[in-house]
């Protein structure tokens, strides 16, 4: 990670990181700016496309930059005049609009497009739509970030992409004959959000051996984070023989609130869709797990129930806990089915 990354704030409130402490810092800003011109020729781009809000920041200094001009890509309803628009459902699964000027680009014009953050990418896909529909080219993507998801695959599989926020995550499933070491690996480690925050190797040893993490219903990975040769975490799929399938997930606190729990969600998503036949999948957490409820939220997972009283810990405390779920068709379509909690009968 590089070293300015680290001024983003990740203990935030609702689901999205807080980037303006890395804007503050003159010298973290000019090298954030640095290395994503450095992804793109002045000779390739026109103008810039920044996408309100933070995206007309850092858009701004990247065209100042590349000695080029901005075109701002707004939300709906703040031009005064007549424009283009494009509608999207955003990652709180709210319907949104962007607009351009209907005259400020011309055929052919080629517009590099940066937005802060992306998540879902449906935002990014409307600025697409927007700029194509002049029939003015997309000359690349610019962005701190850029999640993994069906969506975004699809942008960087079509389009020039640099981003900045570069964690790479690498998967590869547990053996059996591994089980010393994953059990010393849990033990080694605090784990204040699971039933027992402090376990002993006698208690994990005897999960191990009734096959809570292999076996037909059971199914678990371990991360790996860049080159570090030792895992970071783990991913478990439990009661993979019922219906839907929940997991477990366990990062150690080196790298925790770095943002890679999105990642690890996505990739799971991706892995249950198309290695099998599941339809849904399902996470559940204590309600003060706010982190891991961010995550959930920022990958479109909608909250299904909410239980009083219903996590222990192993001092016998009871938590409230959530459960959330993501269906296979919103994971395709990119959006989510949100559940109206007002209703009754």
């Amino acid at each position: 990670m590089k070293p300015y990354l680290k001024k983003i704030d990740t203990e935030t409130r609702g689901n999205r990181y807080d980037v303006t402490p890395l804007f503050l810092n003159h010298d973290d800003f000019s090298s954030l700016v640095t290395d994503l011109v450095s992804g793109f020729a002045a000779s390739e781009i026109d103008c810039v496309g920044c996408i309100d809000s933070l995206g007309f920041i850092l858009g701004t200094a990247i065209a100042q930059k590349m000695n080029v001009g901005i075109v701002p890509i707004r939300k709906g309803g703040k031009f005064p005049v007549a424009t283009d628009s494009q509608t999207f459902c955003d990652y709180s699964g709210q319907i949104k609009t962007l607009e351009i000027r209907q005259d400020i680009l011309t055929t052919g014009m080629r517009v590099l497009i940066v937005d802060e953050w992306v998540e879902t990418g449906a935002q990014i896909s409307a600025a697409i739509d927007l700029i194509e529909g002049k029939q003015a080219v997309v000359a690349g993507i610019a962005t701190i970030n850029m999640d993994d998801n069906e969506c975004t695959r699809a942008i960087r599989s079509k389009y020039k992409v640099k981003s900045v926020w570069e964690d790479k995550l690498t998967f590869q499933p547990y053996e059996g004959s591994q089980s010393e070491k994953l059990a010393h690996w849990i033990v080694d480690e605090n784990w204040p959000f699971h039933g027992s925050k402090c376990p002993t190797l006698d208690q994990v040893r005897k999960s191990i051996s009734n096959g809570f993490y292999t076996g037909e219903d059971n199914k678990t990975f371990w991360i790996y984070l860049d080159c570090q040769p030792e895992p970071v975490g783990i991913i478990s799929l439990h009661e993979f023989t019922d219906i839907t399938p929940i997991f477990d997930l366990r990062l150690k606190s080196s790298v925790r609130n770095r943002g890679i729990g999105r990642k690890i969600v996505n990739w799971l998503a991706h892995y249950v869709f198309t290695q099998t036949d599941k339809h849904r999948i399902e996470g559940h957490t204590r309600v003060d797990n706010i982190a891991m409820r961010r995550v959930f939220k920022a990958c479109g997972w909608v909250k299904e129930a909410y239980y009083r009283k219903a996590w222990p810990d192993s001092e016998n405390k009871y938590y409230d806990a959530v459960t959330y779920a993501l269906l296979k068709s919103d994971w395709q379509s990119g959006t989510s089915t949100t559940i109206d909690w007002n209703e009754d009968l």
